[in-house]
């Protein structure tokens, strides 16, 4: 793997999904309607702690940024996927279509 190859030779990788999120980001204050720089510096902020995460995680678990990035991930969809267990009293256990 290239990932592999990079980490041999002391290059620190960080999967593209979240070093591209810069991109979504403009994206997303361009079809905003009023682009708003300082609005989009805060979002690009969420990126380099992404990124610390990562590899501070990658690191405890001795694995590589890329296996580190997709355990965050999954952490994350099980913390969303609980809140779905959690229903008010006379609400329907499935969806209903």
């Amino acid at each position: 793997k290239r990932q592999d190859r990079l980490i041999e030779r002391g290059i620190t990788y960080v999967p593209d999904f979240i070093v591209n999120a810069g991109g979504v980001i403009n994206i997303q204050e361009e079809l905003h309607g009023s682009y708003s720089w300082e609005r989009a510096a805060h979002a690009l902020e969420g990126i380099g702690e992404s990124v610390t995460k990562v590899l501070t995680r990658a690191a405890a678990d001795d694995t590589t940024p890329v296996i580190a990035a997709r355990r965050i991930a999954e952490d994350r969809i099980d913390a969303v996927g609980g809140l779905r267990l959690r229903r008010r009293p006379g609400e329907p256990t499935s969806p209903s279509n």
